[in-house]
């Protein structure tokens, strides 16, 4: 009886034990998996700004012209190219032009900003409107943006854009940038934010403040910003008319065909996408060698004639 007693009692506590183990191996085990799931939780965290931002930012495209070179351009596209590819990593930026100092130029900043020559220019060097247009669509991109060579951008130009590539439909957006007569701020080494004179960081919001007291917007003449996506789709019904880039008209003539043509649902961003353009030029920036842009200067507002001319014709 007793011998049986002592056998249920050691099977009982091998029970116990066994049981006891289980928990014990399950604690261990659980907590060996909860490291690195917190662990993998902050480092994605911490990465937002990389691997998470590219799969939320939309493949985007900037395209521009720039004048023929002089130390002011290279100085202020410095600025302006630096605003465009540091908003994202899916940014990238093609120059359409034929000077070999733009191709300088582009080599500063990496393989991001690309020089394109392969578009109609006039005897002068200025682009055609009409073929910059129609080269963009040589580029894979879910949005093309077209923006004057100067025109600086905030970060709330990327909140737009995917705002914009979430709607499921064709669509364009434009937006005029503002006027600034001095712009003293710099932007830091990551690019990221902006300092002022003495070096303090401007945050998005005082910079915002700061263009809307100071800023004035520009009249769309020469300086507008254009997006849109599927570049694969038409923007408007009709033929462009040979405009000469940045020297009026091509803008306000673009907006209302595509109006007009009822095939892209278009929309005024000026609001929502903070941008703007110094207009103050130091008499010290000289043209670089081979550049002469007086003579350019003086015979200019013809160039402006004929895209007005060209804007009448139906």
């Amino acid at each position: 009886m007793k011998a049986m007693e002592y056998a249920l009692w050691s099977v009982w506590l091998s029970g116990f034990l066994m049981i006891c183990l289980s928990f014990y191996i399950i604690n261990n085990s659980a907590s060996s998996l909860e490291y690195p799931r917190q662990s993998t939780s902050r480092f994605s965290h911490l990465n937002l700004g990389f691997e998470d931002e590219l799969s939320v930012t939309p493949k985007i495209t900037i395209f521009t012209s720039p004048d023929p070179f002089s130390n002011a351009i290279w100085f202020k596209m410095s600025l302006s190219v630096s605003s465009w590819i540091q908003l994202s990593k899916n940014i990238s930026v093609v120059l359409f032009s034929r000077d070999l100092y733009v191709h300088q130029f582009a080599d500063e900043f990496g393989p991001r900003v690309s020089v394109d020559p392969n578009v109609d220019f006039a005897f002068l060097g200025t682009p055609f409107f009409h073929s910059m247009v129609a080269r963009t669509q040589a580029y894979k991109s879910d949005i093309t943006v077209l923006v004057d060579r100067e025109t600086i951008l905030l970060p709330d130009f990327i909140s737009t854009l995917r705002y914009a590539h979430e709607l499921d439909l064709d669509w364009f957006l434009f937006a005029l940038p503002r006027n600034i007569t001095r712009f003293s701020f710099q932007p830091d080494e990551d690019g990221h934010h902006w300092l002022d004179e003495d070096a303090k960081d401007f945050k998005m919001k005082q910079m915002q403040e700061f263009l809307s007291q100071v800023g004035h917007l520009a009249n769309g003449e020469e300086r507008m910003l254009m997006a849109w996506n599927n570049v694969g789709s038409p923007l408007h019904i009709g033929v462009v008319p040979p405009f000469l880039y940045m020297k009026g008209v091509h803008n306000q003539w673009t907006v209302n065909e595509i109006f007009s043509s009822n095939i892209r649902f278009i929309f005024d961003a000026t609001d929502t996408i903070s941008s703007f353009f110094e207009t103050e030029v130091d008499p010290r920036w000289a043209p670089l060698p081979g550049h002469s842009t007086d003579w350019k200067a003086e015979n200019v507002s013809w160039e402006y004639d004929v895209n007005r001319y060209m804007a009448t014709r139906k």
